[in-house]
């Protein structure tokens, strides 16, 4: 009986071990819930998935009939739905490949019904950073082979894109009106990002992704390349839920039946294509005297694990140390996602129909689009990060002076404010199997 109630006891302490567990997990749940509710990071920079295709309900099978010559004769749609998980909003296009001249294929969507004819010489730019120009954003070079681009007669090259254009296109309503994002300079000042911001207030307004849209969309080309390109809103505090578009892919076989088949297998992929970026804000200790013995709010010598950041590409460590005159930050990314990394300056060749190969230098790269702490810019070693293509990670440091921080006399918390631009490509395979039935 004694043994009896021992076991009793032991079983009570476990299942009372157990709820406390599950009380606190639950409790912990609620909290993080209501955080997440009040528009805590906790709900938009997690994850590590950007901009996701899908199909749906795809066909299988495409029922092929000789006799039947009519418009709409031995065609299949794949209906496309192209979803922004991240926190980024993102510019980029969805393409279908593995048909050949045996078939014809039309895009439908937002800018209506179309062939998938490519033009001869479609007009695309190039560009690439290298470094921080005005307003501590990164500078270009630019080629777009002296087309489509306003030359000065001093050299200089104005690129631009209005976001009210944008939202025209694509019915979007996230943009804030009247601004402009262009590349300007030449010369022998270089070339850099211009933002005009028309009045609407001051930079808050075009993190999560909005100047690398306005870039882009005025120099990378994904419509005349077969792509069904797009502007999709993230999942971030100004507009609370990621947006999503659709693509109806119709195919159909035009060519005589080949002899001595029944049945035809047609593998295929439907390959994404977008311009990402990563918005990074980790609290940091500021400490002007750092060797001091008073005691502190916060400790200027650290590691910061991190998770995600509601995107592909995430920082995943943050160390920190103070040498009583600069602050210095190592930064560690990673490629947490699916996909492969694209430099955003070649993103068009990402389309399986781009009429040059594609060379290893223009993946795995990732850029510095700015980067601030306590509203200055932090003076990093490189903005121009290439990843390691075995472990697809990479370190940088950026530095921050101490010198107008001495100031305040004692250590305080900042926030910093870091946005990583890129370029992504993810793919799904299908196949389509083509019966013939007369």
């Amino acid at each position: 009986m004694k043994a009896f109630f021992t076991a009793k006891r032991k079983f009570l302490f476990l299942a009372l071990l157990l709820l406390i567990a599950v009380s606190v997990s639950a409790c912990d749940r609620y909290e993080r819930g209501r955080a997440c509710a009040e528009g805590a990071d906790c709900r938009y920079y997690t994850g590590s998935e950007g901009v996701v295709s899908y199909l749906e309900r795809p066909p299988r099978t495409l029922a092929y009939y000789s006799s039947d010559t009519g418009p709409d004769a031995n065609m299949v749609e794949l209906s496309v739905r192209t979803v922004n998980r991240g926190a980024s909003h993102s510019y980029g296009a969805v393409f279908l490949t593995g048909f050949g001249p045996t078939f014809d294929v039309w895009i439908s969507d937002e800018r209506g019904e179309r062939p998938l004819n490519l033009r001869a010489n479609p007009q695309h730019c190039t560009f690439d950073f290298f470094g921080i120009g005005t307003g501590s954003f990164p500078s270009f070079r630019v080629d777009c082979g002296g087309i489509g681009v306003e030359r000065t007669p001093r050299g200089t090259i104005n690129i631009g894109a209005a976001f009210d254009e944008i939202a025209r296109t694509f019915g979007v309503d996230f943009l804030p009106s009247g601004v402009r994002v262009g590349i300007t300079g030449g010369g022998d000042a270089g070339f850099a990002i211009n933002v005009d911001l028309g009045g609407v207030g001051g930079m808050d307004l075009l993190v999560h992704g909005k100047i690398l849209v306005g870039l882009v969309y005025d120099v990378l080309n994904f419509y005349d390349f077969g792509g069904s390109d797009f502007v999709i809103a993230g999942e971030n505090p100004e507009t609370l839920v990621g947006g999503e578009k659709y693509t109806n892919f119709l195919v159909q076989m035009q060519h005589p039946w080949p002899a001595g088949r029944d049945t035809i297998e047609i593998p295929y992929n439907i390959k994404t294509c977008y311009a990402y970026t990563t918005f990074v804000s980790p609290e940091i200790c500021v400490d002007p005297r750092p060797f001091s013995a008073e005691e502190k709010v916060c400790r200027a010598e650290q590691t910061i694990s991190m998770g995600t950041q509601g995107a592909p590409i995430a920082v995943t460590e943050v160390r920190q140390s103070n040498t009583g005159r600069e602050v210095i930050l190592e930064f560690t990314i990673r490629n947490v996602g699916r996909g492969t990394v694209w430099d955003v300056g070649y993103l068009e060749r990402c389309s399986p129909y781009f009429p040059d190969t594609p060379r290893a230098s223009m993946k795995n790269v990732v850029y510095v689009g700015f980067a601030q702490l306590d509203g200055r810019p932090l003076e990093c070693d490189r903005y121009t990060l290439r990843l390691d293509p075995n472990t697809e990670s990479q370190r940088f440091q950026c530095r921050y002076p101490l010198d107008e921080s001495a100031l305040v006399g004692s250590a305080y918390v900042s926030p910093l404010r870091m946005e990583l631009w890129y370029g992504y490509e993810e793919t799904i395979r299908s196949s389509l199997s083509v019966r013939r039935y007369n």
